[in-house]
């Protein structure tokens, strides 16, 4: 694949391409969307998974881009095309004020992600998390690595122009509907957002509220685990793009956790 810029220069990219029947987790690949079934040309269907894939490539910032040229192969399929700015690194390591995920395997007495000796698992999450083009990146795990809203925490932000704001969190002891997140500008004004916010055992699918990450079991306080299905959810909000962010300041609720924060600009 061939990324031209409009200096007459260009960048080549060699990609290896699943086919949409048999996912080989190719380097640069990931599964973009599992198809239960596919259509068939007598307005039927036929019941077997297929695969679309996501790619991504590094290009050069210093130049302005022209085109993209494909490979000269019948057998290339392309649905969609995005381009995306660089995203700054938001870190939530100053204001982290609880462990909520443990390796496997980990006995922890902190009193994990709720307090009674319930985790994420680290080996299931990772250290980042990339949704619809926005990277999302977690602290280490067995540190402080999750915000919960104790006394009403400000998370500091990089400061610039920004389209929306996104985090990923869940609640806690039940789900925690109608809780107001505030999005602090430079200029000493502010937007509040209020957000219900799901338990993490329980989605209740609130209105901008999506799943972020479904993890088949958690890690409990004497290195264990317990097989139930737990949740993670993603939130976004709209921002001011004419002001310059400084903060975000979460609900004063120990049972609202933050566990990464994303900044995508316009």
């Amino acid at each position: 694949f061939t990324v031209n810029y409009t200096d007459g220069s260009s960048t080549k990219f060699t990609q290896s391409l699943s086919d949409w029947w048999t996912p080989q987790n190719n380097t640069g690949e990931s599964t973009a969307l599992q198809f239960a079934y596919l259509n068939l040309s007598n307005g039927g269907r036929l019941n077997v998974p297929v695969y679309l894939y996501r790619y991504s490539f590094n290009i050069d910032t210093t130049k302005t881009v022209k085109s993209l040229t494909l490979p000269n192969n019948a057998n290339v399929a392309v649905l969609s095309i995005a381009l995306g700015a660089a995203q700054p690194g938001v870190s939530l390591s100053s204001e982290a004020n609880t462990i909520g995920i443990y390796t496997d395997g980990t006995p922890f007495s902190t009193g994990g992600l709720d307090g009674a000796g319930d985790a994420y698992s680290a080996n299931l999450l990772g250290s980042s998390l990339t949704l619809s083009g926005t990277t999302f990146n977690f602290l280490p795990a067995n540190l402080p690595n999750v915000v919960k809203g104790i006394n009403g925490p400000v998370i500091s932000l990089p400061q610039g122009s920004y389209a929306t704001l996104g985090f990923l969190g869940a609640g806690m002891y039940g789900n925690q509907p109608n809780q107001t997140f505030t999005v602090n500008y430079t200029d000493g004004s502010s937007t509040k957002f209020t957000q219900s916010l799901s338990d993490w055992w329980t989605p209740q699918n609130n209105t901008g509220e999506s799943t972020a990450l479904q993890f088949a079991y958690l890690n409990l306080s004497n290195g264990g685990r317990l097989n139930v299905p737990v949740y993670l959810y993603r939130y976004s909000f709209n921002i001011d793009t004419t002001k310059t962010v400084k903060s975000l300041t979460l609900p004063n609720n120990a049972n609202v956790a933050a566990l990464a924060v994303a900044l995508v600009a316009p």
